[in-house]
């Protein structure tokens, strides 16, 4: 929050998404309980909102360029604790989780593209800031879910985000250049929504 005005038109944020966003309708408080999330909902609802975020940023002119990317499904802790101990011993031991998943290094490397291509920088208009999603080292703005370019859920999330979190809030209304691109948003959302 406090690095946004000072990014300038020349910056570039890149949030780390999930294909798992695309599971989402929408996003929800109600699956932050304390039970343990086996079918990762409220993992692909978390995605679906940071990508919330990331287009109601774009959607304020004068800001850094705003991405989000799909790193693949990598071999991590997190794949493990959800595969299970047996499926990844076995997985591991033939060889496959080399086959069928990537390895930390080749997630980043669409991270790093995301970061520093040019690709679909600059342009305007509602088209340009709709979307700006990456996955295997390309642009693939078709790849992201419809939900993740509704402005409107964008903005119900954000709402969401601050009642949760107040603190945020005052944040984010004490950084003059990220309150300012937040009315802006809200002022150019009723303009084109």
């Amino acid at each position: 929050v406090a690095l946004w005005p000072r990014l300038g038109a020349e910056g570039r944020v890149v949030n780390v998404g999930s294909s798992s966003h695309l599971r989402a309708a929408g996003v929800s408080l109600s699956t932050t309980d304390a039970a343990i999330d086996r079918g990762l909902r409220a993992y692909a609802q978390s995605k679906l909102g940071l990508m919330h975020v990331s287009l109601l940023l774009r959607a304020a002119s004068g800001g850094p360029a705003v991405r989000d990317c799909h790193p693949g499904v990598v071999w991590t802790p997190m794949l493990r604790r959800q595969l299970g101990a047996p499926l990844c011993r076995l997985l591991e031991a033939s060889g496959a989780s080399r086959r069928l998943f990537r390895t930390p290094q080749q997630g980043a490397a669409t991270v790093l593209w995301a970061a520093l291509s040019d690709e679909g920088h600059g342009g305007g208009g509602v088209r340009a800031w709709r979307s700006e999603y990456f996955v295997d080292c390309r642009r693939d703005d078709a790849a992201a879910s419809p939900e993740s370019r509704d402005l409107a859920a964008a903005r119900q999330s954000w709402r969401w985000l601050v009642e949760a979190e107040p603190e945020l809030a005052r944040r984010a209304a004490a950084e003059r250049g990220l309150a300012r691109a937040i009315a802006e948003v809200e002022a150019n959302s009723r303009q084109t929504g």
